[in-house]
């Protein structure tokens, strides 16, 4: 379904530039600093060309620019003509670039910065209808930062599944977990986050429903995360950033992540390791079969 795509990066800062190539059917693409803010003052051009039968869909993993002075502008790398800007929250969109040869622009002005963006692209042949990655992951991994998703994000998940997310740093190393967007079946669809490599470790918390849920960390190099959907009834499910980091930087912990800012959460005073604190447990029970009093066990 997938022709092969070719990614070439050009970066354009005060010192001058690099260039990054690649090749694939797809891909994660960010702004400069990524996951750290990006700079003030900035014009970054990146370009994406594709099979001339192709076409590219971008799903915006995170997105968090100053609205509306810091941008990202897609523009038709044939033409010269502005396709589409990009600017503010929007964590969760989906678009559909329907020409082979883009640039994205990033734009920021000289004052206040945001995280910015990781966005996912997809090459797709021409006739053919996007279909997100129904399967459901056991996945391992262990780059400095990255974004885990549960299947079809940001549309719904399957019913009936149970997906294993393993994240591993070196030994002197600790793990940050943020969670981009979260919404889940209340009670019934959850994820359970534990503190070291499987579900024998000491749990960091259950989330479920649309939850407001603190960057949560680790105290030692490894996390697990767990999610498990009932027999009926699915939402979109989660996004979430994680990151690995020295054990004294403290600069994450009891941190509140964008997307509940907007929706009025207050962070509450807690210790460094108790980043859960104030999250009430799930209720056991029991509906179509499905046990909820069994969810992290």
């Amino acid at each position: 379904m997938f022709k092969s795509l070719v990614l070439s990066v050009l970066f354009l800062t005060v010192e001058g530039f690099r260039v990054m190539n690649d090749v694939d059917s797809k891909g994660v693409t960010y702004s400069p600093n990524y996951p750290d803010n990006y700079d003030n003052n900035m014009n970054v051009d990146s370009s994406i060309e594709v099979a001339p039968n192709s076409y590219i869909h971008l799903t915006f993993l995170d997105f968090n620019t100053e609205d509306p002075y810091d941008y990202l502008n897609i523009i038709d790398a044939n033409t010269g003509v502005s396709i589409v800007n990009f600017t503010g929250s929007l964590t969760g969109t989906t678009y559909d670039l329907n020409v082979s040869r883009v640039t994205f622009r990033f734009v920021s002005d000289l004052t206040t910065t945001y995280r910015g963006y990781a966005i996912r692209f997809e090459s797709i042949l021409d006739g053919m209808t996007y279909e997100p990655d129904n399967t459901c992951p056991n996945e391992t991994h262990s780059d400095s930062f990255g974004i885990i998703s549960s299947p079809n994000w940001p549309l719904n998940y399957p019913d009936n599944i149970a997906c294993s997310y393993l994240l591993t740093a070196p030994a002197d190393r600790v793990i940050s977990l943020e969670f981009l967007a979260f919404d889940t079946e209340p009670e019934y669809d959850y994820v359970c986050v534990y503190d070291g490599s499987d579900k024998t470790a000491p749990l960091l918390g259950v989330f479920s429903g649309v939850e407001a849920i603190p960057i949560l960390n680790t105290t030692g190099p490894n996390m697990f995360i767990y999610f498990s959907s009932d027999l009926v009834s699915n939402y979109s499910g989660f996004s979430a950033l994680y990151l690995v980091r020295s054990d004294q930087d403290n600069s994450r912990h009891g941190v509140v992540p964008s997307f509940l800012q907007t929706i009025g959460y207050q962070k509450t005073t807690t210790s460094p390791r108790s980043s859960t604190t104030g999250i009430k447990p799930l209720a056991s029970k029991v509906r179509n079969g499905f046990d909820a009093s069994i969810r992290c066990k």
